[in-house]
C-alpha cells in the first residue's frame, strides 16, 4: 500500500475538501487543554460519545479484538483508538494531514498501535478483501464520490465481513431546517456537503446483498450494516 493520496483525476473539489479539514481541524474549543495532549484528546472523546451516545452500541468496539478493522476518514482518531485498545488490527485513512497528525499523537498519547494513511477514500489503498469491519461514520456527507466510498469499502471487505456506513437524513428535522433558514448542521459550509433519503441511501448500498438501515439522533443520522452476502453463514457482527 501507499500513504500518498491516490485520486489526482479527483481535481480541485478533493483537494478544496482536503483543504477544508485541514483548516477545521482544531475549531471546536472542548478544553483548556492544549491540542495533543492527554486532557484534550479525553475532551474531544467525552464529546463525541456523549454526542453520538448510540455510536458504542452501533460499532461494538470490544468485540473486534483480533480482527482487521478499516476506519474510513479516520480524523483525530477517536474511534480507531478506541478499536486499538480493544485488540483490533487497526488502520485509518484520512484526506486531511491535519487530522492524521492528530490522530498519530492520539495513539502515542494512549500507547496503542493502528496504521495511518493519506488517502482518498473512494481510492483505498488496500488489497480486496482486507478488512474484517469497515467503519464509515460522518465521511459520506462531505466527501466528493460517496458512491466510490461505498464500493471501496465494499471491495476491501472480507466475505463475511461488516460494514457500518452512516449518511445524513434529508427528511428529518435537521433537513428541513437547513432547508428553510441559513442555520447550517454542524460543517453544513463544507466545499461537499449533501443529505440523502433513505431511499437513496438504500440505493447507493445496493451491492450489498445484505443492508440493514435505520436512524439515530432524532432520524438525522441514517445508520447502514452492511454484508455481502446474502445467507447468515458465519458473518461477523
Amino acid at each position: 500500500m501507499s500513504g500518498r493520496i491516490r485520486s489526482p483525476a479527483a481535481g480541485r473539489s478533493l483537494a478544496d475538501v482536503r483543504a477544508y479539514w485541514d483548516a477545521r481541524v482544531h475549531d471546536t474549543k472542548l478544553s483548556d487543554d492544549p491540542p495533543g495532549s492527554p486532557g484534550y484528546f479525553a475532551a474531544m472523546a467525552n464529546y463525541r460519545y456523549r454526542k453520538l451516545a448510540y455510536m458504542t452500541g452501533v460499532v461494538e468496539f470490544e468485540r473486534w479484538g483480533k480482527h482487521d478493522v478499516l476506519d474510513v476518514g479516520c480524523g483525530a482518531g477517536l474511534d480507531l483508538v478506541r478499536l486499538a485498545r480493544a485488540g483490533a488490527r487497526a488502520a485509518g485513512i484520512d484526506l486531511s494531514g491535519g487530522s492524521l497528525a492528530l490522530a498519530s499523537r492520539y495513539l502515542a498519547v494512549e500507547n496503542v498501535n493502528a496504521l495511518l494513511a493519506q488517502a482518498d477514500a473512494a481510492r483505498l489503498p488496500f488489497r480486496d478483501e482486507s478488512f474484517d469491519l469497515v467503519l464509515c461514520l460522518g465521511v459520506l456527507p462531505f466527501a466528493p464520490d460517496p458512491a466510490g466510498i461505498v464500493a471501496e469499502a465494499r471491495r476491501v471487505l472480507r466475505q463475511d465481513g461488516l460494514a457500518i456506513l452512516v449518511a445524513y437524513n434529508r427528511h428529518s428535522c435537521m433537513g428541513a431546517l437547513r432547508a428553510v433558514s441559513a442555520v447550517a448542521p454542524g460543517h453544513g459550509d463544507a466545499p461537499v456537503f449533501r443529505m440523502h433519503t433513505r431511499r437513496e441511501f438504500d440505493a447507493m448500498l445496493a451491492s450489498f446483498r445484505r443492508r440493514t438501515l435505520h436512524t439515530e439522533r432524532r432520524g438525522w443520522h441514517l445508520v447502514a450494516r452492511c454484508r455481502k452476502r446474502s445467507e447468515h453463514g458465519n458473518d461477523l457482527g
